[in-house]
């Protein structure tokens, strides 16, 4: 499922990108990574979007 993220969703999206920071050998900073991002999206300078996969859930009998 594709959507667009709100700020519901936000410590997923940071996640992700303090991950792509550190990839790119820049530090690890969650809090900036999420004032950054919460800034983005309060100002409508940004767009996010998150594909989740739907789980099927495991009933068991």
């Amino acid at each position: 499922m594709l959507m667009k993220a709100n700020l519901d969703q936000i410590d997923l999206i940071v996640d992700l990108f303090d991950k792509y920071r550190v990839f790119y050998d820049q530090p690890s900073n969650v809090k900036e990574a999420k004032k950054f991002i919460r800034e983005r999206m309060e100002n409508q300078q940004s767009e996010m979007f998150l594909a989740i996969e739907k789980q099927e859930s495991s009933v068991s009998h």
